[in-house]
C-alpha cells in the first residue's frame, strides 16, 4: 500500500516537472521572439508604419503571459496544497486579471488593425490623412484603457472568496468572468471576419479593375504604388487572427462544457492544455508576422544571427562561376 502511494507520488511529481518544463520553454520562448520582434520593428525604419503600431500593441500584450500569466500558472502547479499560499487571494486576483487583460487587449489590437486594412483598402488615396500617427496612437491607448477597465472591474466579480490554487478556470464556470471572457472573444471576432469579407470583396474588385476602362472602377484610379503590399498585409493580419482563434477555440470549448463527465485527473490534463495551446499564441503571432513580412524577416534575422546576414547580403563565401576561364580543349579549337 505504501509502495502504491509513494510510486502514485512519483508519477504526480514527474507530471508536475514536465508541465513545468513545457510552461517554462513557452515562457522563454515566448519573451525572445516578441522583444527582437519589438526592436526590429524599432531599428528598421522601413518598418515605421502607422499600420505597425497595431504591431507593436499586440506584441507588448504578449509580455503579459510570459511575464505574469505562465509564472503565476508555474506557482500554482506547484504549490496546490500550501496551505498558506492557499489563504492568498491576490494572486489569484492578479492570474484572472491578467489573463483577461491580454484576452482582451489582443482581440481589440486585432479588430484596430483590422479597420486600419480595411480603410488602405477601400480608401487607399485618403489612408494616410484619415489614420494618422497621433490617431493611431489614440486609437490604441483608447483600446489598452478599455482592456484595463474590463479586465479590473472583472475583479468585483471574482475577487471574493477566490484562492490562487483554486482559482482554475473550471471551477469558475458559474461566475459572470467566463461570460465576459467569452463575449469579448465572440463579438469582435464576427465583427473581424465580417470587415475581412469585404477587404476580401474590394481586393478581388481592385484586382478585376486593372487593364479595365470602366466607370465603375473610377475610384482606384489613383491607387498608391504600394496597394499590392497593403493586400498582402491585410492577408498576413487575417492569418494571425485564425491562429488567435485557433489558440483560443480548445479554452472556450472547455469553459462550456460541462466537466462533470469527465475524471478529475482528465478535467486537471485539460485544464493545463488548452492553458498552454491558449498561451503558445503569444509565442506563435511574431512567427507569423516575420515569417509572411519581408522587412521584418529580414530585420529579425539580422539582430537574430547577424554574422550569417552579413555573409547573404553581401555574398560572402559564394562561389561563382569565371566565364573567362578557357580550358586547354577550347585552345585547341
Amino acid at each position: 500500500m505504501a509502495s502504491d502511494q509513494q510510486h502514485s507520488t512519483t508519477n504526480n511529481h514527474s507530471v508536475l516537472e514536465l508541465n513545468s518544463v513545457l510552461l517554462v520553454i513557452l515562457m522563454l520562448f515566448t519573451l525572445f521572439g516578441n522583444f527582437i520582434l519589438l526592436l526590429s520593428i524599432w531599428k528598421n525604419k522601413r518598418l515605421h508604419k502607422v499600420t505597425h503600431l497595431h504591431s507593436m500593441s499586440l506584441i507588448i500584450a504578449n509580455f503579459i503571459p510570459a511575464t505574469t500569466i505562465i509564472p503565476l500558472r508555474i506557482a500554482r502547479i506547484w504549490n496546490e496544497n500550501d496551505r498558506d499560499l492557499n489563504e492568498e487571494t491576490t494572486l489569484c486576483e492578479a492570474y484572472l486579471t491578467a489573463t483577461l487583460l491580454w484576452c482582451v487587449v489582443s482581440i481589440l489590437t486585432l479588430v484596430s488593425v483590422s479597420l486600419d486594412r480595411y480603410i488602405a483598402i477601400s480608401r487607399p488615396d485618403k489612408y494616410s490623412s484619415i489614420l494618422t500617427h497621433n490617431r493611431t496612437l489614440l486609437i490604441l491607448f483608447a483600446v489598452w484603457c478599455l482592456a484595463i477597465l474590463v479586465s479590473f472591474v472583472s475583479l468585483y466579480h471574482t475577487g471574493s472568496g477566490l484562492k490562487l490554487f483554486t482559482c482554475n478556470f473550471n471551477l469558475l464556470r458559474k461566475e459572470n468572468y467566463v461570460y465576459l471572457l467569452l463575449t469579448v472573444e465572440v463579438i469582435p471576432l464576427i465583427l473581424m471576419f465580417g470587415i475581412h469579407y469585404q477587404i476580401t470583396k474590394l481586393s478581388a474588385k481592385h484586382a478585376q479593375s486593372i487593364g479595365v476602362v470602366d466607370s465603375r472602377f473610377t475610384e482606384y484610379k489613383r491607387i498608391p504604388l504600394d496597394f499590392s503590399a497593403e493586400v498582402r498585409w491585410s492577408r498576413v493580419v487575417i492569418l494571425v487572427i485564425l491562429l488567435y482563434v485557433l489558440m483560443w477555440a480548445p479554452r472556450c470549448i472547455y469553459l462550456i462544457v460541462d466537466d462533470n463527465s469527465m475524471s478529475s485527473s482528465s478535467a486537471k490534463a485539460f485544464d493545463v492544455l488548452t492553458e498552454v495551446i491558449t498561451y503558445s499564441f503569444a509565442g506563435l503571432a511574431p512567427l507569423v508576422l516575420v515569417h509572411f513580412n519581408s522587412d521584418m524577416r529580414e530585420e529579425f534575422f539580422r539582430i537574430l544571427m547577424p554574422y550569417q546576414w552579413f555573409r547573404k547580403s553581401h555574398g560572402v563565401g559564394k562561389k561563382y562561376k569565371n566565364t573567362n576561364t578557357v580550358t586547354p580543349f577550347e585552345m585547341m579549337m
